[in-house]
């Protein structure tokens, strides 16, 4: 594939994700934050990560807009992020911590 090539579709399949996470679902009140970052390049390169190890990763801008948060999964109650984050941090080999929206 030539490189041109490859760098559009990479930028597409951004562009996709970037769209569903425009999608967020305001009802996930705790998120598991993994990153926070004020490049954009990185925050999208670690969503692209989680993403592609099939966690249902989102961005979370921060109150001040000049943070962007990489959530790798929201939950909807308090007992359901504290049942569940250690074993994702564990098994996504990552540190976070909550972040409530």
């Amino acid at each position: 594939m030539a490189k041109g090539t490859s760098a559009k579709l990479a930028l597409l399949e951004i562009e996709t994700i970037l769209k569903e996470n425009s999608d967020l679902n305001t009802s996930c009140k705790y998120h598991l934050i993994i990153g926070s970052f004020g490049l954009d390049s990185n925050v999208k390169d670690l969503l692209l990560k989680m993403k592609s190890k099939g966690y249902p990763s989102k961005i979370i801008p921060s109150k001040n807009g000049k943070l962007s948060m990489v959530s790798i999964q929201c939950f909807n109650t308090i007992e359901e992020i504290n049942e569940s984050k250690i074993k994702i941090l564990k098994e996504s080999k990552q540190k976070g911590w909550v972040y409530i929206q």
